[in-house]
């Protein structure tokens, strides 16, 4: 419980672009070992030589987060050579429907929801069985804002990221009495390729390193939830809370429109 941070093995998903990959830079150190996935190869490849570059021992694998037996066979064959300390679930994709379009289509909604929720349940049930052995760990489940009110241009989206955060919730009361903490981050807009093609209002966005650091805060204090910025999320509550024709209403009105490929990492 006392080992720091330099001394500890990492396992971040989505580690690509984005959240995940300065995260990684950010912990990367010597004596730190990070083992990095996601789905672009050249994108992961230029993570890893820039986690070399500051000192730190890395290994990857171009894998999809939403294969489980997978992510199970990889997890585990890091096991075999040393206990992972912490795992930050974060690898995800942001879709929403066409413009001419009601829903995000069947293959588009499957993918988000495989991504988005089983690919942090895959993780979390393939590495929990070795920190509740050991009586040690941390897991970070990356949500987001959006998931504390259903959202009409993003339907697939908002639901994965809620299962998401209902899971990490509810996974922590269960695994705290065996050692394990478990911090839900539920952060807002933050630079990133994924935010990029996200084009609409983007309120209070930050830097990916100002969310990193919020992110990395908490895993420091090994706190139960971080949620960023605040504002948005409590405005999501008070929307849920209203009549639904209001908030559907009032969500409705937004022009938004989000790229294809949703910036996947």
């Amino acid at each position: 419980m006392g080992t720091s941070f330099a001394e500890r093995r990492f396992v971040i998903t989505g580690a690509s672009s984005g959240l995940g990959r300065r995260l990684a830079l950010d912990y990367a150190a010597p004596g730190v070992f990070l083992a990095l996935t996601g789905r672009h190869a050249e994108r992961l490849a230029e993570t890893a030589a820039e986690v070399r570059h500051k000192g730190a021992e890395v290994v990857t694998a171009v894998l999809d987060a939403g294969d489980g037996p997978g992510m199970k066979a990889w997890l585990e064959s890091l096991e075999a050579e040393g206990p992972i300390d912490i795992l930050i679930a974060n690898a995800g994709v942001m879709t929403g429907p066409a413009a001419d379009d009601a829903l995000d289509g069947f293959d588009a909604a499957a993918g988000l929801i495989r991504t988005n929720l089983l690919g942090v349940v895959y993780a979390v049930e393939a590495i929990a069985p070795f920190m509740i052995a050991r009586r040690r760990g941390q897991i970070c489940v990356i949500a987001s804002t959006a998931s504390f009110r259903g959202l009409p241009y993003m339907p697939a989206y908002a639901a994965s990221k809620a299962g998401a955060r209902i899971y990490g919730e509810s996974v922590r009361g269960r695994l705290a009495p065996l050692g394990v903490s478990v911090t839900v981050a539920s952060p807002g807009f933050f630079a990133s390729p994924m935010t990029e093609r996200f084009h609409g209002d983007k309120p209070l966005m930050v830097t990916t390193q100002a969310a990193a650091d919020r992110i990395r805060r908490a895993l420091d204090k090994r706190a139960p939830r971080t949620i960023f910025p605040r504002r948005i999320a409590l405005l999501l509550r008070l929307l849920d809370l209203l009549p639904a024709s209001v908030g559907d209403k009032a969500l409705g009105d937004l022009a938004v429109r989000i790229g294809a490929d949703g910036g996947a990492r």
